[in-house]
């Protein structure tokens, strides 16, 4: 039996001795006034995480690279302008001797009366009435 006494006896203060380990701060009021007893003290502020390490650098000749040029900004997206009108062309009047070279001709036939060189009017003789005249279709002008 005096084997298993100290035995005990080890046992039982290794295992206190966890127990206050395990709890941390332990507070007992010693106070017997009324049975209420001061609140405990603040316990203190947990220290601050350690920073970061820092990212390793790569190796370099001392000098920053430079930075890589912006990429271009994309093309606007207006609409295109308007064409321009064309402009105005004034059609000479057909000529007398145009209206005659039709009088003879069938209703319907195709004709070009030339006005001079570089010049002539294309058309088709058509019944007016009692006359065949001249209906101009095309004008052609070399400059």
């Amino acid at each position: 039996m005096k084997t298993i006494t100290p035995t005990l006896i080890l046992v039982a203060l290794l295992g206190l001795g966890a127990g206050t380990a395990q709890a941390g701060v332990h507070y007992k009021c010693g106070s017997a006034v009324r049975g209420k007893c001061p609140p405990p003290p603040v316990p203190p502020a947990p220290p601050a995480p350690p920073a970061p390490p820092a990212p390793p650098m790569a190796p370099h000749d001392g000098y920053a690279a430079p930075a890589p040029p912006a990429p271009p900004s994309p093309p606007s997206l207006t609409a295109p302008p308007a064409p321009p009108a064309p402009p105005a062309i004034e059609l000479p009047e057909v000529p007398a001797a145009a209206h005659a070279a039709c009088a003879g001709k069938a209703d319907g036939t195709r004709f070009t009366y030339v006005l001079r060189k570089g010049e002539s009017m294309t058309g088709v003789c058509e019944r007016d009435g009692s006359k065949v005249v001249f209906q101009l279709r095309e004008y052609q002008r070399e400059d």
